[in-house]
């Protein structure tokens, strides 16, 4: 597919590849392929999210390039939409992907880069899940990688890339602190940097394959509204984007109101919506939370905050902060869907039970949930303990108890 890297803030076309920012101004690359009514196909022959690839920067798809990611299932809400009066909720499963994550859309879109452009060695910053399924992929093309990650990155996220024979470096601090070492290194050595925020364009352009799927798994129909944690916020920019494609090939007439949810403790997006701010400010004063995986100050970074914030806003979306219980209930509303979520992936549950109750989303509105990580990778910590029974007699005493 031929298409122009072009800076979102001065309109500056990137002169060479790979390119990350702008060399001008700094800004945010966006893929521009000035497509028409007819352009767009789908291709089931290819592999994984590869099927898309009119409308992906991809060239000669090879084997090695794909888990087969995407595809993940649009589920039919059971329990969050009726117990809050919404007749039409949806969860589209991303936990479902290959290495547990809807990373994996990114990094198969950005493997096929790393082999266009001959690298052979790859770093990235993760907080989790996008160090695993760069693990993963590094693994299947024989690419080495190393994984910088925040000393707070759950352990199973961590022992998946180690799987997988990825290096992997702690850092002290939050994932800002990981993505400013690894910038450092990859400017400095020459690598591939594979950091799935708004650093990598290629990476983000696989997260785009979600707004056509729902768009595909809908019946080519437009929901009302799509729901998405969001650290920095490349996942709701490449929805975003998906859409606005959509409407120059023809096929949509309006965009979903994008809603971008993120945890009390760490949430400079929303916490600059919900100011009427223009800008986002860094989040100085982060907070651990449960929701670990969407846990980012964008200290070092914030404009990548501002483009997040641009989308919301162009979409007539919202943002929500919520606090750690909220979370906690997350994962529980998911639980009762069938879906096992960690913290993070889990969000959009009580996000849409709030909007419901807030006005926001209507009875009819049809809604989607986006789950962007397993519940394996990070699983929640209950209180109570398990009881154990040597006996019948002692079984049916505790379920008695219950």
């Amino acid at each position: 597919m031929t298409y122009q890297l072009v800076c979102s803030r001065c309109g500056s076309a990137a002169e060479r590849e790979p390119a990350y920012k702008c060399t001008r101004c700094g800004g945010i690359l966006t893929f521009h392929y000035g497509f028409r009514p007819g352009d767009y196909r789908v291709e089931p022959e290819k592999p994984g999210i590869f099927r898309f690839s009119s409308v992906l920067p991809v060239q000669n798809v090879r084997p090695a390039e794909s888990l087969g990611e995407g595809g993940t299932p649009l589920l039919p809400s059971a329990a969050v939409g009726p117990a809050n009066g919404l007749e039409r909720v949806y969860f589209k499963l991303d936990s479902l992907n290959p290495s547990g994550s809807f990373k994996d859309r990114a990094l198969a879109v950005a493997m096929n880069c790393v082999n266009r452009f001959g690298l052979k060695k790859m770093i990235i910053a993760s907080s989790g899940n996008a160090s695993a399924a760069a693990a993963a992929y590094a693994a299947r093309a024989g690419v080495e990688l190393i994984a910088v990650v925040p000393d707070s990155t759950p352990a199973n996220k961590t022992r998946q890339a180690m799987c997988h024979g990825a290096q992997v470096v702690k850092v002290p601090g939050n994932y800002s602190r990981s993505y400013a070492l690894c910038r450092e290194m990859a400017e400095t050595y020459g690598w591939f940097d594979m950091t799935t925020t708004f650093i990598n364009p290629y990476a983000r352009e696989g997260y785009k394959t979600i707004g056509y799927e729902i768009f595909e798994q809908l019946g080519r129909r437009v929901p009302d509204a799509i729901v998405l944690p969001t650290g920095a916020g490349p996942i709701l920019a490449a929805v975003w984007q998906a859409f606005v494609e959509l409407e120059q090939l023809g096929l949509a007439e309006r965009m979903p109101k994008l809603v971008c949810v993120q945890a009390k403790n760490c949430g400079p997006i929303a916490g600059a919506f919900l100011r009427n701010a223009g800008q986002v400010e860094p989040c100085a004063d982060a907070q651990p939370t449960l929701a670990s995986g969407i846990n980012d100050s964008l200290m070092g970074y914030a404009d990548d905050g501002d483009y997040t914030l641009a989308c919301i806003r162009r979409s007539g979306g919202t943002a929500l902060l919520l606090d750690e219980e909220e979370i906690r209930q997350s994962v529980r509303q998911l639980c009762r869907e069938g879906v096992f979520a960690e913290p993070a992936g889990a969000v959009s549950a009580a996000a849409i039970a709030r909007l419901a109750r807030s006005g926001f989303l209507q009875k009819t509105d049809t809604v989607v949930g986006v789950v962007t990580g397993h519940g394996l990778k990070n699983p929640l910590e209950l209180e109570a303990g398990i009881p154990t029974a040597a006996s019948a007699a002692e079984l049916a005493r505790i379920l008695e108890e219950g």
